[in-house]
């Protein structure tokens, strides 16, 4: 089950993926701390296992340090991106708040690895291009892709060590292969589908100049 918060200023979706059965549950990309997420997560019975960051860029993580504060619980993300995670001006988060947010990986996550929420599991899919260590989560019939896909476009590559050849050939190569009816939840905006972003996402048909 997918439980999604817009969070602001910057419009990141915050999502809470969970097991009904077991009611164990991770948040992906805490852009925020939304009033309504406490509420949520104690009316259903949820119990947090864990938070994955997709990226190392701030918006998506600017509510992690109000969620450590309630939930003492593991942060997982990618090495590869240990050294936007560790420079506040590098992942923006001072420019965006005046303050350094630095967050510390208890779990790295790397290309295949699998994450258990209950009886649910998610693969780690390496997809490099808008950061070095973005990754993107493949459950049994839905895929969260962080900043590397959205709905009709791609993530921007104008960042640090962003590269667009890299994150085109991730898309196509890793994203692109999986079942055109696949769920996709991207880190901004609305949903799509892998079917639907091979025939409608100009970037991806190569006519978006």
């Amino acid at each position: 089950m997918i439980r999604k918060f817009l969070t602001t200023p910057f419009g990141v979706n915050l999502y809470v993926y969970y097991d009904p059965k077991t009611l164990d549950g991770i948040i992906i990309d805490p852009g925020g701390y939304p009033v309504a997420l406490p509420a949520f997560l104690e009316r259903t019975g949820i119990t947090l296992r864990g938070v994955v960051l997709t990226h190392g860029h701030g918006d998506h993580f600017l509510g992690l340090d109000q969620l450590l504060g309630r939930f003492h619980i593991p942060v997982m993300g990618s090495k590869k991106d240990d050294r936007l995670f560790a420079d506040g001006d590098l992942n923006f988060s001072t420019r965006m708040t005046g303050q350094a947010i630095t967050p510390t990986l208890t779990r790295y996550l790397e290309e295949g690895d699998r994450i258990e929420v209950g009886n649910l599991t998610l693969e780690v899919i390496h997809t490099p291009g808008h950061s070095p260590g973005g990754i993107c989560l493949k459950g049994e019939d839905v895929l969260f892709t962080g900043d590397t896909l959205f709905s009709r476009s791609i993530g921007r590559t104008d960042l640090y060590r962003g590269n667009e050849a890299e994150l085109l050939r991730a898309i196509h190569q890793k994203l692109m292969v999986l079942d055109e009816d696949l769920r996709v939840c991207p880190g901004h905006g609305d949903e799509s589908t892998i079917g639907a972003e091979k025939r409608e996402n100009p970037f991806l048909r190569g006519d978006n100049a």
